[in-house]
């Protein structure tokens, strides 16, 4: 597995504007294509609710809508942001069987039902399976974080121990079981103030560079939450100032470059309250942190990398990046 230098570049990358289209497969099967808002919702429409955005989470499996039922939930929720389902035979949904006990991030116990529920992606009618309809919530810590009304699982991953062991988010073999994709894959990328995601599959009219593989694992988090992670080394003016760093990646994490308001300097009075001067230069005083042992990485990886999650040839689940084509290179390709 190559292990991925280019991550370098990480510190360097600035903001630019690219026109994508959509990608198309010469295959049976339809691919999916998803426009998510900067905070990773997308919308849908969903029956006994309308038309909502609900929240994508590359990192975990676990989908969820929350029943009328659940008293509890609308007491960790914000105000405004309770939705509620209802699962009703009327509207073809299924109630499979109860569930209790399982952990939402590491903030809740949950109970209720897990259901079947008609809906429409992309133009395309199916069952998404395997829902978790919450009918109540137990706070696990004092202060947990607000309470979301409903999720959609993205994650597929191999076990590291034995790769053959998978957990593949059920929007995937949902879709698969039904035959609408004939495989389980996703790609991601940062354009023109939203997120694209695809799947199966990836646009290769984005791609001119090769893939390189940045995962060795996967660090599990609550049994339910886990980050991306690989050993990387980071590197700046090409010198290296970061050896075997745990990466984790997260679309959601807002990691633009620092941008300072001027009113922060307000009340200091003379230049070395905020500066120090270092043998023939000055600079800010600024903590550097000598042990540096995790990177997190958000929408400026995706805004500059096609993030592609595939199986290999020995059926295990690897995590790829590649440089997205230059605007300009784009356009020529989608002029030819």
């Amino acid at each position: 597995m190559k292990r991925i230098i280019v991550f370098a570049l990480t510190l360097s990358i600035v903001y630019c504007s690219i026109q994508f289209t959509s990608a198309t497969y010469n295959t049976i099967n339809k691919s999916f294509n998803i426009l998510l808002d900067e905070q990773f919702k997308a919308l849908m429409n969903i029956d006994t609710i309308g038309e909502i955005k609900i929240q994508f989470d590359i990192t975990t499996q676990i989908t969820y809508f929350t029943s009328p039922e659940c008293s509890t939930c609308k007491l960790y929720a914000n105000e405004n942001q309770i939705t509620l389902y209802k699962c009703q035979s009327k509207n073809n949904c299924v109630k499979i069987r109860e569930f209790d006990g399982l952990q939402l991030d590491g903030n809740y116990i949950l109970s209720g039902d897990i259901i079947a529920i008609p809906m429409i992606l992309d133009g395309t009618i199916f069952y998404l399976e395997e829902v978790y309809h919450i009918k109540q919530i137990v706070p696990l810590l004092q202060n947990p974080q607000a309470y979301l009304s409903q999720k959609i699982g993205l994650l597929m991953k191999s076990d590291g121990e034995d790769f053959k062991k998978m957990t593949i988010s059920n929007i995937y073999t949902s879709l698969f079981d039904q035959g609408k994709i004939d495989k389980i894959s996703y790609s991601l990328y940062y354009a023109d103030s939203n997120y694209h995601l695809t799947f199966p599959g990836y646009d290769t009219k984005l791609q001119y560079q090769p893939f390189y593989d940045v995962v060795t694992g996967y660090h599990q988090l609550y049994e339910t939450k886990t980050y991306l992670t690989s050993s990387v080394n980071l590197n700046f003016s090409d010198q290296q100032i970061v050896d075997s760093v745990i990466l984790y990646i997260d679309p959601t994490f807002e990691d633009s470059m620092l941008v300072l308001n001027e009113s922060i300097f307000e009340g200091f009075k003379k230049a070395r309250e905020i500066m120090e001067y270092k043998e023939n230069y000055y600079t800010f005083k600024i903590l550097f942190e000598k042990d540096v042992n995790e990177l997190k990485l958000g929408k400026r990886i995706f805004k500059k990398f096609l993030y592609y999650v595939h199986e290999d040839k020995y059926g295990q689940y690897i995590y790829s990046l590649t440089q997205l084509k230059p605007q300009k290179a784009l356009r020529s390709g989608i002029q030819n």
